[in-house]
């Protein structure tokens, strides 16, 4: 009896030690992970005053120039650019954070390569050669654009950081069919015709215990404060969004390869939008409803409606909004709403709108929106969704493109951030 009291009370002693030590296990992994995100937001807010810094430095000059009567187009040019980085930088926090849908589209990889470059020349050191590899003939992918970038630039972020002496990052892109076989080694793809894209550097390495575990979040060889271990978890939850496979390959002291899959479309039509100018779009003179809480959105979207000959009406409350629908619903042609906005909030509205109008209008705007509560919104009879910040031409693509065609599925429908 003794000796059965005896081995109760050595089992009960274990398993206390061992939820002890998962206990401590779980507040280890929330500190590194404290640790880690106070790391990227030091990093997040680097990036931003950065390009604040660009932005309000050339908004000086302009307003110089502008003094002077001599308005400068290169310095408005350069404050666009880099409003268009922090717009890319949110895309790519909203996305790592799955608070943004991924825009998927067909593109050429070797276009996304080479825009990649063009950023990476400014960053990396002169010690770092660059070289790119790009099959001319290489084949479309379903893919989302800022993602893609996003996994060029962690893997070039690590690169960089494995050559602190310098050497070489090497981009190399080519069709391929994988069979059957190779489809089991790589798990989760099916076969058929892929393009590959490799990513390789001449640094120090890795060893296979860090391969084995490269993929976890907040796992980190960087030292402290360096890094937040999110690039590489980052880089496999987009390639996987993708239907798409990675692997690795590397020895200490012998560099490092990235192999990465993405399912290769048969046929596409590669998007071309760059080349359409707002002067090839039809003018306007429809009457616009504009719904926000900022005013400094209704000025801007006023402004550029207005420029294009359409007449618009703003408000900042979305009752007075329903109220001036409600006594002009044969004169509104479209309602462009923030859905984010207080008060009545925008999911109310498209209820109390589609209750007495059920044929009206309307796009909805969000700086974020879950893609749940943007399925939510387009249920309710929302034709298009465009995020923000937009640009000019995105707007008046969207505007023109449901009034002249809402029965059509908006290609707008995602999120632009």
């Amino acid at each position: 009896m003794k000796l059965v009291v005896e081995h109760v009370r050595d089992i009960t002693q274990i398993r206390k030690a061992e939820q002890k030590r998962s206990e401590l296990k779980s507040q280890l992994r929330q500190a590194r992970k404290m640790e880690s995100l106070g790391t990227m937001a030091g990093e997040i807010a680097h990036n931003f005053n950065n390009i604040l810094g660009v932005i309000v430095g050339f908004a000086q000059l302009a307003k110089d120039a502008g003094q002077k009567g001599e308005p400068s187009m290169a310095d408005l040019e350069q404050i666009l650019l880099a409003a268009d980085r922090a717009r890319k930088t949110v895309r790519q926090i909203l996305t790592f954070s799955r608070k943004v849908e991924l825009e998927f589209k067909p593109l050429n990889l070797n276009r996304t390569i080479r825009t990649t470059l063009g950023l990476l020349q400014s960053t990396m050191p002169d010690n770092i050669k660059l070289v790119a590899k790009t099959d001319s003939e290489l084949k479309p992918v379903n893919g989302d654009q800022v993602s893609l970038e996003q996994i060029l630039l962690n893997l070039a972020g690590n690169a960089k950081d494995a050559m602190p002496k310098g050497g070489t990052f090497e981009i190399t892109t080519r069709n391929l069919r994988l069979d059957q076989n190779e489809c089991r080694l790589l798990a989760g793809v099916e076969p058929g015709p892929f393009v590959l894209l490799e990513v390789s550097d001449s640094g120090r390495g890795m060893d296979q215990d860090t391969i084995k575990h490269m993929f976890e979040p907040f796992f980190t060889t960087k030292k402290r404060n360096k890094g937040t271990g999110l690039g590489l978890s980052s880089v496999y939850g987009i390639i996987k969004s993708h239907h798409g496979a990675i692997e690795c390959a590397s020895r200490p002291g012998m560099g490092t390869k990235f192999k990465i899959y993405i399912p290769a479309l048969k046929r596409a039509k590669i998007d071309t939008e760059r080349s359409l100018k707002i002067s090839n779009l039809p003018r306007g003179n429809e009457t616009v409803l504009v719904v926000d809480h900022e005013e400094e959105m209704l000025v801007i979207t006023k402004r550029i409606l207005e420029k294009q000959g359409y007449e618009v009406i703003t408000k900042d409350s979305s009752n007075e909004a329903l109220e001036t629908y409600f006594k002009l619903p044969r004169i509104i042609d479209l309602i462009i709403l923030n859905v984010g906005i207080p008060g009545l909030g925008g999911h109310a509205f498209l209820q109390e709108l589609r209750s007495f109008d059920p044929q009206a209008k309307v796009l909805i705007t969000s700086g974020t929106l879950p893609e749940k509560k943007l399925r939510s919104a387009l249920d309710q009879g929302a034709l298009g969704f465009l995020g923000k910040p937009f640009k000019q031409l995105s707007l008046l693509k969207a505007v023109r493109q449901i009034l002249d065609n809402p029965d059509q599925p908006s290609a707008f429908s995602k999120a632009s951030v």
